[in-house]
């Protein structure tokens, strides 16, 4: 390059050096994309700042409903450009776009982020950027996030218990409280617990807030060490109500 540099008029090699050390010094994040649109029948394909993201593993296929990508576990991510972003979704192999207008995305400096297109067409803005520590857990303990991604659940915000297997009796206070759409919680540190029987290990039992009435039960097998992310989704068709089975992101195992 500065070989290149010096054989150039000393305007123009300035020029390019400029361009150069800019494009060094912008830097990268980190993504995957969830693509949480119940009502989008389509797979998308996603835009940042005009190129697309191109994921392994998707064999150009698209990103479809209830799937993210990269979607190699563990966490595995693509590199973008850093700092304030657009984003767009198509049709996948079009030029439909989803949204009306671009969706401006803040992206900072190395970190790694879960992007969760929420929402149904009615609101065409729902892109939540989420960021992530897969940093392994204390010792002894499993970490479970949850990410509500569900807009057309009718009671709003929702409290989730997280318990060792065989809950039995009546629900204790919940792990976490008041989650609404386009909300995560922390990760929650839970000690480890071997499977009594089978490969299971906890259940996740989601209730609307403050009524002990469980909307969905899944039980999980989870390694000790383990951090998983649990994404709430509509049933596919729009404003149908939460699907009974979450997203499951095996981010670390």
């Amino acid at each position: 390059m500065f070989r290149l540099l010096k054989a150039l008029p000393l305007t123009l090699a300035i020029a390019v050096l400029s361009i150069v050390t800019t494009a060094c010094s912008t830097g990268y994040s980190h993504i995957r994309v969830v693509n949480a649109m119940s009502d989008v029948t389509s797979a998308v394909d996603i835009d940042i700042n005009g190129t697309k993201v191109v994921f392994p593993n998707n064999s150009g296929n698209g990103l479809a409903f209830d799937n993210y990508l990269p979607s190699t576990p563990p966490a595995t991510y693509v590199s973008v450009p850093a700092g304030n972003v657009n984003l767009q979704a198509y049709e996948t192999g079009t030029t439909t776009a989803i949204f009306p207008n671009l969706v401006p995305v803040s992206l900072l400096g190395t970190d790694q982020y879960t992007i969760v297109l929420d929402g149904v067409d009615a609101d065409n803005t729902a892109v939540e950027t989420y960021l992530d520590d897969n940093t392994t857990p204390t010792s002894g303990n499993v970490e479970i996030r949850v990410i509500d991604a569900s807009p057309s659940f009718a009671a709003g915000s929702v409290d989730v218990y997280i318990l060792p297997e065989p809950v039995v009796g009546s629900l204790p206070a919940p792990t976490i409280s008041g989650l609404s759409d386009r909300q995560a919680s922390g990760y929650q540190s839970i000690a480890y617990v071997a499977p009594v029987s089978g490969n299971t290990n906890y259940e996740v039992i989601v209730t609307a807030s403050g009524n002990k009435t469980p909307v969905l039960t899944q039980s999980y097998g989870l390694q000790n060490g383990s951090i998983t992310t649990l994404v709430l989704v509509d049933v596919q068709g729009g404003s149908n109500g939460m699907s009974e089975i979450p997203l499951e992101l095996n981010d670390l195992q």
